[in-house]
């Protein structure tokens, strides 16, 4: 089920089903200008040669299919209406310039659903503009350090820059990454239900520059690691506008448990409490789970489906408090072969159709699940 501000999104539902096996395949549906849902039939490591900028909408990606990685080069969105869903995107080092490992930019209406993003030399995410975009059930990770970045040592994380008129990021894992875990800089955010894992030299940073910033940041678990130095998780600053920040139970390692006041995850709070707020804002719905629950959740099932090594690793490091921020893909083995993997064949989401999975019971921490289709009506899980 799509949530948050993302949740009026269709994507190509009502398009051509255009079924592609190799990157030329590939690039010729992305620039396709018609509603049209991508799947794809063989699985592998789709090589590009340059970034694809989509620049028409009403597309969904679906790599459900098969399990696909795009590296070298990446995606760069720039349409409305877009759900990009259980895809590997991993560019790696080898392109002539630093790429996000997903960019998006001026889009309205932009669901990224059960993907994993990883070895960016840029960011692993960002959002420039737009809005009614929402990031869920995510694995970002291993931001790239010195590989290549004319500035230096990089790895950055999800970072939406100007005026984002609604961005909602939840259940979502962010592991090893030096900076911007996340950063905002202006409009309405909600933050909720995330782990941050090793999240090196940084802090979530609250950056009021390019328009007043209302954010909620709730239930999110800041876990420190091999490259950790930070004890706050959250810096939050006034530059031209002004920040309003609402926190609700969130974890790290000064505030480790709910009965600590909120602001004790706040770096250098004395200067900063004047931005917080007392009432959430009113952002789209996300059901959301304890700090407990949303942990397990997260790691049993973020990222994209089946999971290939690559995300199987980052989890145990997780549970494990291993790893560490890496500046090569080879210094963890690289892109597995995906051809040679065996694919299950249960899917947990398949949102491009009609069907749409949905908790049964409206409650918290509901852990049964049926799938509900518009009218009401419920079948089992969709299976080849």
């Amino acid at each position: 089920m799509i949530e948050g501000f993302g949740a009026n999104t269709t994507g190509g539902l009502g398009g051509t089903t255009i079924w592609v096996g190799n990157v030329e395949e590939l690039t010729t549906a992305l620039l396709l200008n018609e509603p049209r849902i991508i799947r794809f039939t063989n699985p592998g490591n789709y090589e590009l040669v340059d970034p694809i900028e989509i620049n028409n909408g009403d597309l969904t990606i679906d790599g459900s299919d098969a399990m696909i990685c795009i590296k070298i080069a990446a995606l760069q969105l720039y349409a409305s209406n877009v759900i990009f869903q259980n895809l590997r995107l991993r560019p790696g080092p080898g392109y002539r310039t630093a790429l996000d490992a997903l960019y998006i930019k001026d889009s309205w209406n932009v669901v990224v659903d059960q993907c994993s993003l990883s070895w960016s030399v840029d960011e692993l995410f960002q959002v420039v503009n737009g809005g009614n975009i929402t990031l869920q059930w995510c694995i970002l990770s291993e931001a790239l350090g010195n590989a290549g970045h004319p500035q230096g040592g990089h790895s950055k994380g999800p970072w939406s820059m100007g005026d984002v008129r609604g961005l909602t990021m939840h259940h979502n894992l962010v592991a090893h990454t030096f900076d911007r875990i996340p950063t905002f800089t202006g409009g309405q955010i909600d933050l909720r239900n995330h782990i941050i894992y090793n999240p090196g030299n940084s802090r979530m940073n609250f950056v009021a520059n390019y328009s007043d910033l209302e954010m909620n940041v709730v239930k999110t678990q800041y876990i420190p690691g091999y490259d950790s130095i930070q004890k706050a998780s959250v810096s939050i600053y006034e530059e031209d506008n002004l920040p309003s920040i609402y926190l609700e139970g969130n974890r790290c390692p000064a505030r480790p448990t709910d009965d600590l006041p909120e602001e004790d995850c706040i770096y250098r709070n004395e200067n900063q409490l004047q931005y917080l707020v007392d009432t959430p804002f009113a952002f789209p719905e996300v059901v959301t789970h304890s700090i407990e629950n949303a942990y397990e959740l997260i790691l049993n099932n973020a990222g994209a489906q089946p999971r290939d090594l690559i995300d199987a690793r980052i989890v145990q490091n997780v549970r494990d408090g291993t790893g560490w921020i890496i500046d090569d893909p080879s210094q963890v083995g690289g892109w597995p072969d995906l051809a040679l993997v065996e694919k299950d064949t249960v899917r947990t989401y398949f949102v491009i159709s009609p069907w749409r999975y949905r908790p049964n019971v409206e409650s918290e921490d509901n852990e049964e699940t049926e799938f509900v289709n518009d009218e009401g009506s419920t079948i089992a899980p969709w299976t080849e």
